[in-house]
This record gives structure tokens, sequence and C-alpha cells, in this order.
């Protein structure tokens, strides 16, 4: 039978909690923000979502969030695709662009569009929001769209409005 001392239980609790340590100070901050602000997002989306059919609603990578002051008035707002599914049952599904703002500690949808497509990428140059997209050509498998496509919203009066320039 093997008896460890107090000592030696206290050097496996020590270096234990270094490593922890280790771990959270090696973890970038803006990675820790994003979660927080992943989980923000996904509670704005529910709450609108849901009030229409139920939903599954979840946000894209943080890696195409677009952070931008969108509206002039020196705050960044978060430009953030999301998915929704299951709406009204089945196996459906859609992407939008949702367009938040921080309000107090947390941040809100202020509006979203959906979008035609698999997206690709979103550019913005204040006051357009450019979504890259990959939609069906009439040759396409279902499985892989092919033809590039570009959505254009403008962001007029607090509001996303679908643009044709």
């Amino acid at each position: 039978m093997v008896f460890f001392t107090s000592s030696y239980i206290k050097l496996l609790f020590a270096a234990s909690l270094a490593w922890v340590l280790l771990f959270l100070l090696a973890t970038p901050a803006h990675s820790q923000t994003n979660l927080v602000l992943d989980d923000a997002l996904k509670a704005s989306i529910r709450g609108r979502a849901l009030l229409k059919e139920k939903c599954d609603v979840r946000t894209v990578a943080p890696k195409d969030w677009v952070k931008v002051d969108i509206d002039g008035d020196g705050y960044l707002e978060i430009i953030a695709p999301f998915i929704t599914e299951g709406c009204g049952g089945g196996n459906n599904w859609g992407v939008s662009i949702g367009v938040f703002r921080k309000t107090g500690s947390l941040f809100r949808m202020v509006d979203s569009q959906p979008i035609q497509g698999i997206l690709e990428k979103i550019t913005v140059s204040v006051p357009r929001i450019v979504a890259q997209t990959l939609v069906y050509g009439a040759e396409d498998p279902r499985c892989c769209p092919s033809q590039k496509s570009f959505e254009i919203f403008i962001w007029v009066s607090g509001a996303l409005r679908a643009s044709s320039t």
C-alpha cells in the first residue's frame, strides 16, 4: 500500500494549480471576451427568433464578426452573421446578418436581415455592409453552391436596408 505525505499532496495540488493558471494566462483575453459576447449575442437573437416560432439559434465564429462604428456615435457595434435552424419544425435553416449594440453591460440586436446562399465574408464600408456569398448555379449539386454573389445592405436611421448598390 502506498501512502502519500501531506507535503507530497500539497506539492501535487500546487503543480495542478500552476497548470490551470498557466492555461488561463495563456488564453488570449480577446478569446474570453468573444465567449462573453457570443453568449450575449445568442441571448439577443433567441429573444427575437423565439417570439415568432421555436428556433435554434447559433452565432458564427467570432473571426467572422466585424466590429465597426456603423452609426457614427463613437461606439463600436458588432456586425455578426447568425444561423437559425428548425424554425417551424424540420431541417430548414437560414443565415442572417445582425447589427448588435452594447447597452449597459450586454449586447443586443438592433436589426437583422436574412441573406441568401452560403456566407463567405462580410465587409463593411460605413454605412454599407456587403455579404459575399455562394449561391447555387443551374448545374450545382445540392451540397455545393459555386456561383459568387453579393448582397448589399445600407445602415439607415438605425436599420439595415437591402440595397442594389
